[in-house]
């Protein structure tokens, strides 16, 4: 017994065979970002406080209010003149540590995108819409619900409503 206790005690310093498992980047699980906002123009979601907002909903359940969420642009997937509207990745920080997707997003104050260089990649922007965390998976606005807010501190100059999580008007 005694031969026993000292084999498995002896194990103590042994490193694991495969190291330390950490998850992927852009996965919001290993995210050590804290969720900040209350979803208002003045206040609003950072991009994990959204994922986790669509995450308590469940999956393809649309928010009842609109909301506004704030990110660095990591990608852009489209900007497009002809249909109004730009689809892109927003995160918390330029790792994409956490991705939160502006799905089909119109311009400042809800009006068709005229001018594709709007946005680039990096900057701050701020976007209104209803969310919702499609098929389980992708956090994102509902399609055609949201807009652009803002783009570096500069607004298209629509009144920002008060009240958490934003507002049934927009």
């Amino acid at each position: 017994l005694a031969l026993v206790v000292f084999a498995l005690a002896s194990c103590e310093d042994v490193p694991s065979p495969f190291g330390t498992v950490t998850p992927p980047k852009g996965d919001s699980r290993g995210s050590d970002i804290p969720p900040t906002g209350t979803g208002t123009a003045t206040d609003p979601f950072n991009v994990q406080k959204a994922i986790d907002f669509v995450k308590e909903l469940g999956a393809d359940v649309e928010s009842e209010t609109t909301l506004y969420v704030k990110g660095k642009v990591l990608s852009i997937s489209e900007i497009s003149a002809s249909y109004g509207n730009a689809s892109f990745v927003l995160s918390d920080d330029t790792e994409g540590t956490n991705k939160f997707t502006a799905y089909r997003v119109k311009g400042f104050n809800n009006q068709k995108i005229t001018d594709e260089k709007m946005i680039k990649v990096g900057d701050d922007v701020i976007i209104c819409g209803k969310i919702v965390n499609y098929k389980g998976n992708t956090p994102e606005t509902v399609q055609n619900t949201g807009y652009i807010y803002s783009v570096n501190g500069k607004t298209g100059g629509d009144p920002a409503p008060t009240g958490e999580y934003g507002t049934k008007d927009a």
